[in-house]
């Protein structure tokens, strides 16, 4: 994991978020949330983010939403999980970016306790 290196806002101060993406339809929301981290307008800590269900689809090689994590994790300190029954469903182990982990849900609640809020999208 990176070091967070916002210089626009106190990490502090940010509420802490975990998101849980259970579809491929959300797009403009993990955009618009990773647009802020790589302009350093962060409004809110992603801690991580668990991709579960066709949300696994954002964390394939060479998807936009990929690449944007990518990038961000150069700036913000972020899990990031794909729900290992999904990857498997879908036979997409060896297709995922490599900076995701496959874990169950279970895992991922150990990884995000510091949250202040679990959002399902």
């Amino acid at each position: 994991m990176r070091k967070y290196k916002s210089t626009k806002v106190d990490e502090a101060e940010l509420t802490k978020i975990a998101y849980i993406v259970s579809n491929d339809r959300v797009s403009e929301v993990l955009e618009t949330n990773l647009a802020a981290i790589l302009n350093g307008e962060e409004t809110v800590r992603i801690v991580g983010l668990y991709f579960v269900d066709d949300g696994v689809f954002h964390i394939i090689k060479g998807a936009r939403i990929a690449n944007m994590l990518r990038d961000a994790l150069r700036y913000q300190d972020l899990w990031i999980f794909a729900d290992d029954a999904s990857v498997k469903k879908r036979n997409l182990q060896k297709i995922l970016v490599e900076d995701a982990e496959i874990k169950s849900l279970t895992e991922f609640y150990k990884y995000v306790q510091d949250a202040n809020h679990i959002i399902t999208i």
